[in-house]
């Protein structure tokens, strides 16, 4: 019984990893490259995913982020919630429009109503 326990939450599909789901504060973080460094641990045993090494691995990609938590949702699920630091100003070149965050990091993003909007020719 002790064996099939064991089998059950470290080596079946069951327990394994299916979804990662990345919820973001904000709109500053990207979502994409999130979700590509931490696409490894998709189908490994979800008693054995180390979350610290994904937060670590999104955050290595992403320095703008202030404040990250994973967690397992049983069965099949790891949840990533994500905050960015927030922007300072938005610069405006052309068409895009890159933010300074309050720690220092450039980013893409999109200008919103009372954004402080420096225009760059």
């Amino acid at each position: 019984m002790t064996l099939a326990s064991i089998y059950l939450a470290f080596f079946s599909q069951y327990f394994q990893v299916k979804n990662i789901n990345i919820v973001r504060q904000d709109d500053l973080l990207n979502i994409n490259m999130a979700y590509r460094s931490v696409e490894g641990f998709r189908y490994k045993p979800i008693f054995l995913t180390n979350t610290p090494e994904m937060e670590q691995l999104i955050l290595t990609h992403q320095p703008n982020i202030v404040k990250i938590q994973a967690r397992k949702l049983l069965p099949d699920t790891i949840q990533v919630i994500a905050e960015s630091s927030p922007k300072v100003f938005v610069f405006k070149r052309e068409s895009q429009s890159y933010a300074i965050t309050k720690n220092g990091v450039l980013v893409p993003t999109n200008t919103q109503k009372g954004d402080a909007i420096i225009e760059v020719k």
